[in-house]
């Protein structure tokens, strides 16, 4: 089962989040730490659901995966 780890960290401001795959399989999800205690919370819940989703994989485009998060 994959582990899933939560950090925050100052981002740009045009991004709220970001998941990132390593290559044991598990994610390190990076939220904004420029964002409102509750901002981060709705990112932190957005980027887990590309991994619900399993957002990852080739053959999805960014485009697909961000509206299938997006309905979360």
């Amino acid at each position: 089962m994959a582990r899933v780890f939560i950090r925050r960290a100052w981002l740009p401001a045009v991004i709220r989040g970001v998941t990132i795959p390593t290559e044991d399989g598990d994610y390190i999800v990076i939220v904004n730490d420029c964002l409102t205690p509750e901002a981060q919370h709705k990112a932190a819940q957005h980027e887990l659901s590309h991994i619900r989703e399993d957002h990852f994989r080739e053959d999805i485009t960014v485009e697909e995966a961000e509206w299938e998060a997006g309905k979360a």
